[in-house]
């Protein structure tokens, strides 16, 4: 049987995806993609040739290997349940069991913060879109700014 949780890499970014709620249809891999509990973007490197082909060209996205290692360490993590404080799936904005990602972290003004490792990203979606909801342009724009 394949483990639950599984690193995947792309160009330019690598994610711990949870098979349970990963759509094997869908071809890209993005911080909202669903299934996805961590994301973590490479960088952009001018000057290095392809890893893959050699070519030496105006650049391309790489992924440094700290977050090869951060993203398998998690994977493992998740997969042995090492930390149960860690690996518990409790959503921390409903409560309920079966959160399937981290919580992102600059929050509009009024917005609930977790408090947990995870959340589910419906959860998250919602409060987002009611704390942006409740400020007026000018509040969301001093935010934006401040940020």
């Amino acid at each position: 049987m394949e483990n639950r949780y599984y690193v995947d890499e792309r160009v330019g970014c690598t994610a711990v995806r949870d098979r349970t709620l990963t759509d094997p249809a869908y071809p890209g891999l993005h911080v909202d993609t669903k299934g996805v509990v961590r994301f973590w973007q490479g960088v952009f490197d001018k000057g290095a040739p392809c890893e893959a082909c050699g070519h030496q060209g105006t650049g391309h996205w790489v992924v440094p290997e700290g977050m090869r290692v951060e993203a398998q360490e998690l994977c493992d993590s998740l997969n042995a349940g090492v930390d149960t404080a860690e690996s518990e799936d409790i959503c921390g904005l409903c409560g309920l069991p079966g959160a399937n990602k981290y919580p992102h972290p600059v929050h509009w003004p009024g917005e609930q913060s977790a408090g947990t490792k995870l959340v589910h990203a419906e959860c998250e979606a919602a409060e987002c879109s009611r704390a942006h909801s409740l400020l007026t342009e000018k509040q969301r724009e001093d935010f934006l700014e401040w940020v």
